[in-house]
């Protein structure tokens, strides 16, 4: 046996207590919210806290890169952080300066309510 690779068959080996994906997700997002202290992440999780540890330590950048990839990683230099906000005011007014037509919409929603009516057939009379 000396001088071989011991290799594991699939699935071999010891279960994790963050198995499924959400779990993952939840445990990395509940460490980024509140920054407990691994010891106490790990007894929330049914985990050591070294393993804990490991986790964090896995998980981290995959969800800065997730983030990132979203497009809502926190930006961390300042001077990009300025650009950034006032890239996203300008948008704003754009928008809120955009024509809008009001009036199709108006128009739109008063043949809706006259076609709804006239589906419904009602005949009032008085006697």
């Amino acid at each position: 046996m000396a001088g071989k690779v011991r290799k594991r068959k699939t699935g071999a080996g010891r279960k994790g207590s963050l198995e499924s994906i959400e779990q993952k997700l939840l445990f990395v997002l509940v460490y980024q919210k509140g920054y407990p202290l691994q010891a106490i992440l790990g007894e929330l999780f049914g985990i050591s806290q070294g393993r804990a540890n490991e986790w964090i330590h896995r998980l981290l950048p995959i969800l800065k890169q997730a983030l990132d990839d979203l497009g809502v990683l926190p930006e961390r230099d300042p001077k990009k952080f300025k650009a950034k906000e006032e890239d996203q005011k300008d948008a704003a007014i754009q928008s809120l300066m955009a024509p809008k037509d009001a009036a199709k919409d108006l128009k739109r929603l008063k043949n809706k309510l006259c076609t709804t009516a006239a589906r419904r057939k009602f005949i009032v009379t008085r006697m």
